[in-house]
């Protein structure tokens, strides 16, 4: 009996395998500090995705009225919605498809307003141009005009919030917003 005791129980100051509850709690406080540091970049390249989207929109929108002026001839974009990609006939006369990334997808955050430009009502769709053969289409005009409408892209997490908008006026512009802290941001 007296070699059982010995075996599992030992004498004070032998070594043991087990953590105290201090140095529990001080590994306990290093990871909420990581995961503090952590979760803010995550929506930092969520932002990022999303802006770096709508600036890829701008890229195309703005190619396309110029070549509309220069070429003096329609040019048309269509969104495909579900399957998150947008078309457009390219320079050498084929059509080019152009897929959003993963992490991004053409929609809205629920309860957000919209336009951008003068937030009135829910966004209910991801893009308010007309909508022909099934998709909402951009045309490019001869004059330099984009038809208007708006178009929105959110990441996959659906934290962040970007639009694409042409409004209607005189002189075709196209601006580019970011929903930031219950507002709409122009940038």
């Amino acid at each position: 009996m007296r070699s059982f005791f010995i075996k599992n129980f030992p004498k004070s100051g032998t070594a043991r395998s087990a953590f105290s509850i201090i140095e529990l709690l001080i590994t306990l406080a290093l990871v909420a500090i990581v995961v503090t540091f952590t979760i803010p970049r995550t929506t930092f390249v969520a932002r990022f995705l999303v802006q770096a989207e709508i600036n890829k929109l701008y890229a195309v929108f703005s190619y396309l009225q110029q070549w509309a002026i220069a070429g003096n001839e329609l040019q048309e974009l269509s969104f495909d919605l579900k399957n998150n990609t947008y078309q457009f006939k390219t320079f050498q006369g084929g059509t080019t498809t152009q897929k959003l990334p993963k992490s991004v997808r053409f929609g809205f955050l629920p309860g957000v307003k919209g336009p951008p430009s003068n937030p009135g009502k829910p966004i209910e769709i991801a893009a308010t141009f007309p909508i022909q053969t099934d998709r909402p289409i951009v045309n490019f005009m001869t004059n330099g005009k984009i038809t208007p409408g708006t178009v929105y892209v959110v990441d996959g997490g659906g934290r962040c919030l970007g639009a694409l908008t042409c409004p209607i006026s005189q002189v075709s512009y196209i601006r580019r917003y970011t929903y930031d802290k219950q507002q709409w941001k122009t940038w």
